[in-house]
């Protein structure tokens, strides 16, 4: 059992992805998409100490104001369905 805590949603986010690409090399996002190592695993690693990780940023936001206009009109139906 893991835990992790956060000032808000966007910042347990981040600590579960942090754990996921830190300890089972696992990557979310919309370039890359593996779990395949996290499946593997039948037990998940234990940490031996508190790990705490401060953000320093006002705002934090998904993507920014080009994605849209730039990026996304080229996307395929499977980038949409991630």
């Amino acid at each position: 059992k893991i835990k992790i805590e956060g000032s808000d949603g966007v910042a347990v986010a981040s600590g579960y992805h942090y754990y996921l690409r830190e300890y089972l090399y696992a990557a979310i996002g919309w370039i890359e998409f593996n779990l395949d190592n996290v499946r593997e695993v039948d037990t998940l690693p234990h940490l031996a100490e508190t790990i705490r990780k401060d953000r320093f940023k006002k705002w934090t936001y998904y993507m920014n104001q080009t994605v849209a206009s730039y990026t996304t009109p080229w996307w395929t139906w499977k980038n949409w369905e991630k």
